[in-house]
């Protein structure tokens, strides 16, 4: 049975029992293992955390694993926290970081299909304009480092703007950093239909 890992922050967490390897959360990754029951689903989300972080824990949480695909969703926090908590900017050091988190997974599991989720979030509540501007400049930090090492990206932003045409922005995102149901639906949406295209003969 192949293994599909998901690494990031609270987006990829949602809600999961970290004391239980098997637990999912009830977010995007929940809803792909009910479509897909002949792939191993693994949740290695952790909210609250940045870039930075994923580099810390990445051969307790990724490399250990040996996962046959590693999807990575993270950004967010490094767009808001520095306004919400006062920590450092990563304006000047995300594509760094960035690039050396996917360097050291490349070295380490040469195998692995590596498969970027860009960051999204929605300007309310504890999201603002200032979020979400530097949001947009590791969303191209993202795109960079896709091409840099011709990795597949995908991004939920088309379908998100095309859902608010027809519903308010808290029907996707409680407060502009974390899905809904419907918009973790959403996002499991597009990775199914990613893994159906690409990855399903793996």
């Amino acid at each position: 049975m192949k293994k599909f890992l998901f690494f990031g922050d609270s987006v990829t967490e949602s809600g999961r029992d970290k004391t239980n390897a098997c637990d999912l959360g009830h977010g995007y990754v929940y809803f792909l293992s009910q479509v897909f029951n002949d792939i191993n689903f693994i949740n290695k989300g952790i909210g609250g955390q940045r870039v930075k972080d994923l580099i810390n824990r990445l051969d307790d949480d990724v490399i250990k694993f040996s996962p046959d695909v590693c999807f990575i969703l993270i950004g967010v926090n490094d767009a808001w926290l520095p306004y919400m908590l006062n920590q450092a900017s990563s304006l000047h050091t995300f594509k760094a970081d960035f690039e050396e988190l996917i360097k050291s997974i490349i070295n380490k599991l040469e195998h692995v299909e590596i498969v970027l989720i860009k960051p999204y979030a929605l300007p309310i509540d504890k999201s603002n304009d200032d979020v979400i501007k530097d949001l947009s400049v590791f969303r191209d930090d993202y795109e960079t480092v896709a091409k840099k090492y011709s990795l597949p990206i995908l991004d939920m932003k088309d379908t998100m703007e095309k859902s608010l045409a027809l519903m308010p922005a808290e029907s996707l995102f409680y407060d502009g950093i974390h899905p809904t149901k419907l918009g973790h639906q959403i996002i499991s949406q597009m990775i199914e239909n990613y893994i159906k295209g690409h990855l399903y003969d793996l």
